[in-house]
């Protein structure tokens, strides 16, 4: 996504911690793509002081060395950009640890007068982010939101689902690939051409390809899914999804993810999630999550929770957290055997 398009419109630019945190790595590259035309504009990226205050508190309660110096480092880029006047720090008196909060409050308050873009991972806070640009008592300037394309270091469009389905049924789609498939003496499944079969299977068997970025995907993978969803999914996976997730799900999870959520499924998942959850999942999940939680869970946790939680769940936790736990969560939670710095609303039965 090329930022010129916001720059020659004055968007003020902002960024949220998952963004930065999530991949370190691919953060300073996507920086440095966009550093040079931003500040060319005299314009820069704004930084709440609670992020950067989340960031600290992330650096002094992982016990891991590596997401420690994940977090060192990320902290290190956004003092060296700050310095720069490539960031700048907004409301410092704003002790705020959990910054989604405070993205709401300074959009709403900011979106009458300014254009507004957030770069985020999460997609929850997507959502609501957009929402505050279609009110419809409030005229408003533009709101849109970006995430980091962690293959790449690009900015790549995110759009809540709501807005996907009244394009989608508004409009023709004139990438929207549905697909027919055969199976080899060895039961692997593969594609062969752009139609699938009246009771809307789009697989007898595992599904060996990716959905990429602008394009849509639609129907039941009876099997496996090996391969990252850039684009959009709408349908059933019954096995596991091998795979990343950057794009959007909407649909259930029958089986495992062994991957990361970068972007959002937006039904359940019922086995495990093998990987770190960096988006949202507006979903249950009935297995564990070994992975990191960074991003937004709207539905409950059945299973336990061995990776760190900085994120948020709104729902309960009914397995044992054994990581660190430094988020929040407005349910209730069976136990918590990590570090515990973070908020839980409902009861620790523990």
């Amino acid at each position: 996504m090329d930022i010129s398009t916001y720059l020659e419109q004055e968007f003020m630019i902002w960024i949220d911690t998952c963004s930065i945190l999530t991949d370190v790595e691919m953060f300073e590259r996507c920086m440095n793509k966009i550093k040079e035309p931003i500040v060319s504009a005299n314009m820069h990226i704004n930084i709440p002081y609670s992020v950067i205050l989340e960031l600290q508190k992330k650096y002094e309660d992982f016990n891991d060395n590596e997401s420690k110096a994940k977090a060192k480092r990320a902290l290190e880029l956004v003092q060296s950009y700050l310095s720069e006047k490539f960031f700048e720090c907004y409301d410092e008196n704003n002790t705020k640890v959990f910054a989604d909060n405070v993205f709401m409050t300074y959009f709403t308050d900011l979106r009458v007068d300014h254009n507004l873009l957030l770069i985020t991972q999460d997609g929850n806070l997507t959502e609501d982010i957009k929402a505050l640009g279609k009110t419809k008592s409030v005229r408003t300037k533009r709101v849109d939101v970006l995430a980091i394309d962690y293959s790449t270091g690009e900015l790549i469009k995110r759009r809540p689902k709501n807005e996907e389905i009244q394009e989608h049924t508004s409009t023709s789609v004139t990438k929207r690939r549905k697909v027919e498939t055969f199976t080899n003496e060895e039961g692997t499944t593969f594609l062969v051409n752009n139609s699938h079969d009246e009771d809307g299977i789009l697989c007898n068997g595992d599904f060996n390809t990716d959905i990429a970025e602008n394009e849509t995907i639609e129907g039941t993978i009876k099997g496996n899914m090996f391969g990252d969803i850039i684009g959009e999914f709408y349908g059933i996976i019954e096995g596991d999804l091998n795979g990343n997730v950057y794009g959007t799900v909407y649909g259930d999870i029958l089986g495992d993810v062994n991957g990361d959520i970068y972007g959002g499924i937006m039904g359940n998942v019922e086995g495990n999630v093998n990987g770190k959850i960096a988006g949202g999942i507006n979903g249950d999940i009935f297995g564990n999550i070994t992975g990191d939680l960074t991003g937004g869970i709207r539905g409950n946790v059945i299973g336990n929770i061995s990776g760190n939680i900085s994120g948020g769940i709104l729902g309960n936790v009914q397995g044992i957290i054994s990581g660190d736990f430094c988020g929040v969560i407005q349910g209730n939670v069976k136990k918590i055997t990590g570090k515990n710095t973070g908020k839980v609303m409902g009861r620790i039965r523990g």
